[in-house]
């Protein structure tokens, strides 16, 4: 939101692992994170549609990575969803996804 709101986005990295661990996504029913999972991303995919198309471009400091634009953010974010959702349901070709 602050990247659609503001000229720029600066903020912290993400510690993948530690906020995992964190959350203990191993000690919950299986039906509860992907009932989550599925309210959180319909929530966000209705954000995203209503972003201005000229705040595609609006630059994200994230952590000490180089800035990139929101729009790369939405589709990073989406290539990270492809990429579990590979492993979960065990396909023979998973999306790889990495800092890129």
């Amino acid at each position: 939101m602050r990247a659609a709101t503001e000229p720029g986005f600066h903020g912290p990295g993400y510690a993948q692992n530690t906020w995992a661990d964190i959350h203990a996504y191993q000690e919950m029913p299986w039906n509860t994170i992907v009932d989550f999972r599925h309210q959180y991303n319909t929530f966000l995919a209705g954000l995203i549609g209503q972003l201005p198309a000229d705040k595609m471009n609006t630059l994200c400091h994230i952590g000490n990575s180089p800035a990139v634009t929101l729009e790369y953010v939405i589709q990073d974010y989406l290539k990270h969803l492809q990429h579990h959702v590979d492993h979960l349901l065990q396909r023979a070709v998973i999306h790889t996804y990495g800092a890129t």
